[in-house]
């Protein structure tokens, strides 16, 4: 049996730059309740390339540093 690495437990989107270990991680819930809107919203954005997630252990989490981006220019 193999034993999993961090390298297959963590899987940033293409293009984005590795993020820093204190780097704050959101649920869908939690983004959900932060931008104000259904968490259906943000499976539509992330479905459509606004914002991308990042899937650790198989669990899909949302870097603020990466929404913040998305906000400052491309969910508009």
């Amino acid at each position: 049996m193999q034993h999993a690495t961090p390298f297959t437990l963590f899987r940033l989107p293409q293009g984005v730059p590795p993020l820093p270990a204190d780097a704050e991680l959101l649920t869908v819930k939690e983004l959900a309740a932060r931008l104000r809107v259904a968490p259906s919203t943000i499976w539509r954005w992330a479905k459509d390339g606004k914002i991308q997630p990042v899937r650790i252990a198989g669990s899909t989490r949302w870097p603020v540093s990466i929404i913040d981006d998305a906000l400052a220019g491309r969910l508009a």
